[in-house]
């Protein structure tokens, strides 16, 4: 008697089943598959410079906010004069013009207009 726990099958005689045909596979062109190798490189190089063209326009708006808020703080940090500083240099700007006589320099405008 055997060990073995599962019985053999029992061979059955009868016909072979039938062997299909395996189809050759058709060789491809060579132009097609260049045609789908520059496809796909060309596709590669256009995402290539739309992820450029991204990256180079973030990192331009990251340096225009940068300088922006450099000149923000920049505005803050300066102090402002007191106002009456302000006043008193005014004050001394308009004492220190000389307009001379404003009626002089008009009277031959006004004789010009009365011409008319």
């Amino acid at each position: 008697m055997d060990n073995n726990p599962t019985p053999p099958a029992p061979i059955q005689s009868g016909p072979a089943p039938a062997v299909q045909p395996v189809p050759a596979p058709q060789p491809t062109a060579p132009g097609s598959s260049k045609l789908v190798l520059y496809f796909v490189i060309g596709l590669v190089l256009v995402v290539l410079l739309i992820a450029g063209a991204y990256l180079f326009m973030s990192r331009q708006q990251q340096t225009a906010k940068n300088a922006s808020n450099e000149t923000t703080s920049q505005e803050i940090v300066q102090t402002t004069p007191a106002p009456q500083e302000t006043v008193d240099a005014l004050d001394r700007d308009l004492s220190a013009l000389n307009i001379g006589n404003t009626d002089s320099d008009f009277s031959s405008i006004d004789t010009d207009l009365q011409q008319l």
